[in-house]
């Protein structure tokens, strides 16, 4: 029995280790860089390099502008909204009562990143000059402004937790500019209802997120004007806003927002309604998911270009080896071994053009995070930059990926060398 299990490794070591010797060899002879092969290989290692280089770039970057332009629009409506059920997407809400037992099941979500109360209404911002519309929402201590501090271009953010901070409000850069506004100053805005009512406050911040519908309209104040206004009491609000860490958790945080609601109703007897914001601004999210689309129609190209040119390496080194294999055949090499040997050989070829690859795509991605190099015009693109989200697991699978295809695809073209004539092949010139 120990025989038999020793003479397996024994063929194993055989199968494996002549062919990592001979390609070992001629690796470190130079010998397998004749003068017709070299400039194919490379032009294989180059393409390899530019490949993963191009694809580290566009997954990095094609996942920056979803991450980035996710976290604006969400920072102004949440990934998740429970609001009434008989409620529309109108600015006229029909309110909820306050609710501890649903908003600790809400703060219970894994993948939570924050859950708080708010109230939306339309408005008339009015000064001595012109006037504009806008949405007041409505938000109170409990307000994560941890999502819109990366967006404040000057002052700071209103402190609801403060009774002093009653009035102050933070207002967008495009409306600041609009209206001849900025920190310091009053604002006035005027609601128009049935009797027309009118609230002043306190402009202790500006923000700009960069995207033109949503700066153009939303200023942030205190929930408990909009409640005066409506002619709600403390307990009435127009919903709850939950956000997640990131798109990648949303559809968790929705079912569990739906199963919270669901409790609710058994409990209270309430109907509520779950708004998933990508259902709402769906040709925004639409655009964002059309970019995966892109990069697995760019990554398959040059994927294929890879492979090819890889291909090409391999044919040229069998074509050059060809009385090489003759020989070894005429020995007693099995053609598992033989195919072994340009295996491994376009293995280092390929593991060259990866190294290559990765420093100068890495090299990119880190330049565009720290410098921006590369700028962008944000009313086309909703960014002033291109955005790099990079990390440790998209550069194994990058690799990981380009290697496995590649592998692959060169499993064919060096099936030739089994079926070579070893005759032939050592009279081969």
């Amino acid at each position: 029995m120990c025989f038999a299990r020793e003479k397996v490794a024994c063929r194993r070591r055989a199968n494996w280790g002549f062919p990592y010797f001979i390609a070992r060899r001629l690796q470190l002879s130079g010998k397998a860089a004749h003068r017709m092969s070299k400039p194919f290989l490379s032009i294989a290692t180059i393409a390899v390099a530019i490949s993963v280089g191009a694809m580290l770039v566009a997954v990095s970057v094609a996942r920056g502008f979803q991450a980035e332009i996710a976290s604006r629009a969400t920072m102004f409506v949440g990934h998740v909204q429970v609001v009434n059920l008989d409620g529309n997407a109108s600015l006229e809400q029909i309110p909820i009562e306050r609710n501890g037992f649903l908003y600790d099941r809400l703060l219970e979500i894994p993948s939570l990143r924050s859950a708080f109360p708010f109230v939306l209404k339309g408005g008339v911002i009015k000064t001595s000059e012109s006037m504009q519309g806008c949405i007041v929402k409505g938000v109170d201590g409990s307000m994560d402004w941890s999502l819109m501090q990366p967006f404040i271009a000057r002052g700071r953010v209103p402190n609801f937790r403060d009774p002093a901070g009653y009035r102050e409000t933070i207002i967008s850069e495009a409306i600041a500019e609009r209206l001849d506004l900025d920190t310091g100053q009053r604002l006035t805005v005027y609601f128009v209802q049935n009797p027309p009512r009118v609230r002043q406050m306190d402009i202790v911040g500006v923000y700009s997120t960069q995207l033109t519908d949503f700066d153009a309209r939303y200023i942030f104040a205190h929930m408990a004007h909009l409640q005066r206004v409506n002619g709600w009491d403390s307990t009435q609000i127009g919903g709850y806003e939950v956000h997640a860490h990131g798109m990648a958790d949303a559809d968790g945080v929705v079912a569990a927002a739906v199963d919270a609601v669901d409790e609710n109703l058994e409990r209270e007897g309430k109907l509520l309604r779950v708004v998933d914001m990508r259902d709402r601004y769906a040709s925004l999210f639409g655009w964002l998911d059309l970019m995966d689309v892109n990069v697995v129609v760019l990554l398959t190209v040059l994927l294929a270009v890879a492979g090819v040119n890889m291909i090409t390496a391999m044919l040229i080194l069998i074509l050059e080896r060809t009385r090489m294999v003759g020989l070894l055949k005429a020995l007693g090499a099995r053609g598992r071994q033989l195919r072994a040997i340009f295996i491994m050989q376009a293995v280092y070829i390929l593991l060259r053009g990866l190294l290559i690859g990765n420093a100068v795509g890495l090299a990119l991605l880190a330049a565009q995070r720290r410098w921006a190099v590369v700028r962008l015009n944000p009313e086309d693109y909703y960014i002033d930059r291109v955005p790099v989200s990079l990390s440790v697991a998209l550069v194994v699978a990058v690799n990981a990926i380009t290697i496995a295809v590649t592998l692959a695809m060169m499993l064919g073209p060096s099936a030739i060398v089994a079926r070579m004539n070893a005759g032939e092949s050592v009279r081969f010139e």
